[in-house]
């Protein structure tokens, strides 16, 4: 079922997630609570105990389990157990420092790029994106830099 309503809220089960406006192009059945899993689903928010919407248990249901959830485990995170554990990676400027995981979006404290793997994946692209440089021009100043001192 595809629901077209959307409206800016917080998760209607764990009230951690705030689901802020939809993107152009984004596709709404795939928004979903990164702290307890419950998929954006204004129907089933407008009416709890509507099933079979984006979400198989009604908002109601859902609660109920989280609630139960939470009791056994008051740390429970859902992308704890279903998001890819990180991955470790070199800076691609000085292959000094290791970033905790890919798009960190950390800086290296050795050269000051700002992990960002689609500046990364395309390195003569994106200047003035997340880096002033794109990454080509960014380790060619930082090799620059590090020979003249």
């Amino acid at each position: 079922m595809k629901n077209l309503l959307f409206q800016s809220m917080m998760c209607p089960i764990c009230g951690k997630f705030y689901f802020s406006e939809l993107q152009e192009g984004e596709d709404i059945s795939l928004l979903q609570c990164s702290k307890c899993g419950w998929h954006y689903d204004y129907e089933q928010y407008a009416n709890p105990d509507l099933k079979q919407g984006n979400n198989s248990q009604s908002v109601n249901e859902y609660r109920a389990w989280y609630e139960k959830v939470i009791a056994e485990n008051p740390k429970y995170d859902y992308s704890d157990e279903h998001c890819p554990p990180p991955t470790p990676h070199q800076c691609p400027v000085c292959e000094k420092h290791l970033f905790k995981d890919l798009d960190s979006f950390d800086i290296c404290p050795i050269c000051g790029w700002l992990d960002d793997s689609l500046m990364e994946d395309e390195p003569d692209r994106w200047a003035g994106n997340s880096n002033d440089l794109c990454l080509n021009d960014f380790r060619n100043r930082y090799l620059q830099n590090k020979h003249s001192s």
